[in-house]
């Protein structure tokens, strides 16, 4: 580029351009590890969906547990939320609409009336 434009005015506001655009870019990162934000994000994610199976276990086995026995685990699993969401990054207002918006509109991790049905005991 530099052989390009000769004049060194020009060539000097580019680079201060671009300097300028570096350092406000160093200093919007310099306290943000992207990739360990991720991990410690898909690792909530591994626990909370470890505890949903485990609700959903406690679902099926209603009809063998002491309703004591039922509340307890219940008691369990939600402590175990709590730890999880405890040590788990924040999101930001974007990803949290993204995220209602598919469990709204897209029905993501919903189950129809008829794999409730087969899931559950009968009554």
């Amino acid at each position: 580029m530099g052989s390009i434009i000769t004049n060194k005015i020009i060539l000097t506001s580019i680079g201060g351009v671009f300097s300028t655009a570096l350092l406000a870019l160093n200093l919007f990162f310099k306290d943000f590890n992207l990739l360990e934000e991720i991990k410690q994000h898909r690792t909530a994610g591994d626990n909370l969906w470890m505890v949903r199976e485990d609700y959903i276990s406690l679902l099926t086995d209603f009809s063998i547990l002491s309703d004591l026995e039922i509340m307890t685990q219940r008691d369990n699993l939600q402590s175990r939320v709590f730890e999880i969401y405890k040590v788990a990054p924040k999101t930001n207002k974007r990803s949290y609409n993204e995220a209602q918006n598919a469990l709204k509109s897209e029905e993501e991790q919903f189950f129809t009336p008829e794999e409730i049905d087969k899931m559950l005991p009968p009554i």
